[in-house]
Formats: structure tokens, sequence, C-alpha cells
């Protein structure tokens, strides 16, 4: 794979984006990556100006421009998994699941006016689109738009509100403007590494993405993943205490469920079994009250 592609301000960032991630793919070529990203969002961008949904002025125009996006980007996604799935390239290439729609959309958005932040929460992620001031006491807005993936593809769900966005994630990790820099592409980038048995860059990559974000559980997570799977069960369990301590405001999660069946895990490896039991009891309990 060629990665000679420079980084510069002629490259949309979320090509950027798809390079650093390409470091785990080295199947994939960077420059068709580069390519096909910014071919896609400036068609979408065109499409959007003439339609009339670019520079909204209202939470109706906003609301409408963010529909023609979805739009396109549900087109993009279903096309792609259809040519992946065809291809049987499945478990090689990057899936287009709440990370990638979410770059797209941000990466559309953006060039028709609209600012977006990237909000991170448990083991998943969504952006919020914001509308700036009109002038009137209170006219800003902000909503979220999150991606989830259904067995028939992708499924949109739309939270007008913080309020009623925090009523199903209580707990998030923070909001980011669109940038190379994001910790959850440190996380996607390690994750993609552990999959392909390079253990030492994804650990190097989890702990880029926990010095940029130290309350990011999912990072973790996986880092004690790779610590316990090459000896080092202490290590990995307290990365697994640190995760169940991070989600403490989130309620039950299946990140949560996990990281305390790991830690059970990883006491058993240390005969330590009092916590073994201990821990394997709370995964139980949270997957219980999950069904």
């Amino acid at each position: 794979m060629r990665m000679d592609v420079p980084l510069s301000r002629a490259v949309p960032e979320g090509a950027q984006i798809m390079l650093f991630e390409a470091k785990a793919y080295p199947q994939l070529d960077a420059r068709t990556l580069v390519d096909g990203y910014t071919g896609f969002v400036q068609t979408a961008r065109e499409t959007l100006a003439q339609e009339g949904f670019a520079n909204p002025k209202s939470l109706e125009q906003l609301h409408k421009t963010v529909e023609a996006a979805l739009s396109i980007v549900w087109s993009r996604y279903t096309q792609a998994n259809t040519a992946t799935l065809l291809e049987g390239e499945a478990a090689k290439s990057p899936t287009r699941d709440c990370d990638t729609s979410s770059y797209d959309m941000m990466g559309i958005l953006s060039g028709a006016g609209v600012k977006t932040r990237l909000v991170v929460v448990p083991d998943h992620m969504f952006i919020k689109v914001m509308l700036p001031d009109l002038g009137a006491p209170g006219s800003a807005q902000s909503f979220y738009i999150e991606t989830l993936r259904d067995r028939d593809g992708p499924l949109f769900t739309c939270y007008e509100s913080e309020a009623r966005m925090r009523e199903r994630y209580p707990l998030v990790y923070g909001e980011y403007e669109f940038s190379p820099q994001l910790p959850t592409l440190y996380l996607q980038r390690g994750i993609a590494f552990l999959k392909d048995g390079q253990s030492a860059l994804a650990e190097a990559d989890f702990d880029q993405a926990i010095a940029r974000l130290p309350g990011f559980a999912d990072a973790y997570y996986n880092r004690g993943l790779v610590r316990t799977a090459h000896g080092a069960p202490g290590l990995g369990a307290q990365d697994y205490e640190t995760v169940v301590r991070l989600l403490a405001g989130a309620g039950d999660t299946r990140l949560g469920e996990s990281a305390y069946y790991n830690l059970g895990t990883a006491r058993l490896n240390m005969q330590q079994l009092e916590k073994t039991i201990a821990a394997y009891t709370a995964a139980i309990g949270i997957g219980e009250r999950l069904e």
C-alpha cells in the first residue's frame, strides 16, 4: 500500500481519517481511499447545493438538509455493504458502521455550511448537528443523529435535544470537531491491528486513545484484551477495573458486562477465586438486566 499521499489541507479531513485507518489495512491502496472519499463527499455537497439544501438559515431548512445528507449516506452505506459481501471482503475491509457513517455525515454537512460535532459514548458514536444563532434569544438549536446497524442496513435515529439524547446515553465521553486526531481513530485502528495479530501496534494505539481521552473506557477495555492475551493478567485486570469504574454512571451496558467477564477470567488466571466469582457474578447480573 502506498502511504505517500500528503496530509495537506487540500485533502478533506474525512480522507485524512481514512489514510490514518488504512495503516491497519495493508491490502488497501491509500490513493484509492482518498479519491473515493473525496469524490463521494464532493458529489454529495454539489447535490445538496443543486437541490437548495446548502447553508440553511432556519431549523426547518436544517432538518431538510440533514435528511438529504442522510439519504445520500444511506445509499452509499448499502451499496458499499453489498459490494463488500459480493467480493467476500467483509472481514478485510473497514465497515460502514456508526463511525464511518458519522464521518461521512460530518464531511458532507461541513461543505453545506452546517456545523457538527462527533459525540462519543461507550461503545458508540454519533453526530451533533448545530444551527448558528439567528440573533433572537434561544434561537441556536442542536439535535443528534445516530446510526445503528440493522440486519437490512443502517438505522438512523434522531434526538431533538440533549436531554433526550442523555436519556438514552447518560455517560458522554465528549464532543469533538472533525479531526484526524480523534481519540476514536486510535481506538478503531488499534482494534484493526489487534484483529490482524499486531498486538504491539494495537496497544500503542490504545495508549494514544487514552492519552487523548483519559476517560475512554473502550480503549482501556481493548488494551486489557492485549495485556491479558500476552501474559499480563494483572495489568489486564487493572484495565478492566478501570472500565468498570468509568462506566459507573452509564447504567448497564454490554461493554460493562464484557469488562466484568474478562476481569473474572483475568482473576481466575491469577488464582484469585473470590474476586473471580465476584466479577463473574456482576457480569451475569448485567447480562440478565439487559435481556
